[in-house]
């Protein structure tokens, strides 16, 4: 169960930096 928790949170945690790294690149693209 432990690991399947970890792959769930690895998931969320790459999602979270994808958003976050797009998002700042459209900032980048804005100012």
């Amino acid at each position: 169960m432990s690991a399947y928790q970890t792959r769930e949170n690895s998931g969320l945690t790459g999602r979270t930096l994808a958003l976050i790294d797009r998002s700042g690149k459209e900032r980048r693209v804005r100012f």
